[in-house]
C-alpha cells in the first residue's frame, strides 16, 4: 500500500515549485538503440511517465556516464553485455532554449513535500508526481533528480511540451569511441560479458 506521504500533496499547485533554469546551448546525452531515433518521448511506464499515457517523457542525462549507467548499469553487478554495446550509440543533445525543470533533490524535496521516494521508489509515486508537475501551473520542461545508479550525478526526464527545446542531436555508436568506453567501465569497475 502506498504511503500518503510519499504521493503529491493536495496543496501542491499553490506551492512555488523549486525550479533550476538550464540555459540555451547545454549538452544533454542519452543512449539510445542505434536503430531507432534517439528524440524519444515514451509513454511506456518509466518512473516518469505519464500514469495515464497523456504525455511523453525524454529520459537523459548531465554527462554520457550517466545515460550509460542508467540505461546499462541496472542490475546488481556492474556487468554489460557486450552485444547490447553493438546495438547502442550516445546521443548528445543541446538546448535550442532555456528549459525550466523541477529539482527534486537536496532541499527542494522538502519545499514540495517530496522525499527521495519520489525518484528512487515505486513507479506509482514518481508517475503520480511526474503527473502532478506536469500539470502544475508553473507548467516546467521537466524534472531534474540524482540518479539512482549514482547519485553524485543528475540524470532529467524532459516533458514532451519541451520537445522543441533540443536539437535533433549528435549520434554515436558506443563502440566508435573505444577510450570513450573504457573511462566509463573503469569509472564503475564495470565489464564485459
Amino acid at each position: 500500500m502506498l504511503s500518503p506521504t510519499n504521493m503529491p500533496p493536495a496543496d501542491l499547485n499553490e506551492r512555488r515549485l523549486p525550479v533550476e533554469e538550464i540555459p540555451a546551448g547545454e549538452a544533454f546525452f542519452r543512449m539510445h538503440r542505434t536503430a531507432l531515433g534517439a528524440k524519444f518521448f515514451g509513454r511506456t511506464g518509466w518512473r516518469f511517465d505519464s500514469p495515464g499515457r497523456a504525455f511523453g517523457t525524454l529520459y537523459a542525462a548531465r554527462t554520457a556516464e550517466i545515460a550509460f549507467a542508467e540505461t546499462l548499469l541496472r542490475g546488481q553487478r556492474p556487468i554489460v553485455a557486450e552485444s547490447e554495446l553493438h546495438i547502442r550509440s550516445f546521443c548528445e543533445f543541446r538546448l535550442q532554449r532555456v528549459v525550466r525543470l523541477v529539482k527534486l533533490h537536496g532541499p527542494s524535496l522538502i519545499a514540495i513535500g517530496a522525499t527521495a521516494a519520489v525518484t528512487s521508489g515505486s513507479y506509482d509515486v514518481s508517475q503520480a508526481w511526474a503527473q502532478a508537475l506536469h500539470d502544475h501551473p508553473d507548467q516546467p520542461d521537466g524534472i531534474l533528480y540524482r540518479s539512482a545508479r549514482d547519485n553524485d550525478r543528475f540524470a532529467l526526464a524532459l516533458f514532451e511540451r519541451a520537445a522543441a527545446a533540443l536539437d535533433l542531436g549528435t549520434s554515436t555508436p558506443v563502440m566508435a569511441d573505444p577510450a570513450r568506453l573504457g573511462g566509463i567501465l573503469d569509472h564503475y569497475s564495470a565489464s564485459l560479458v
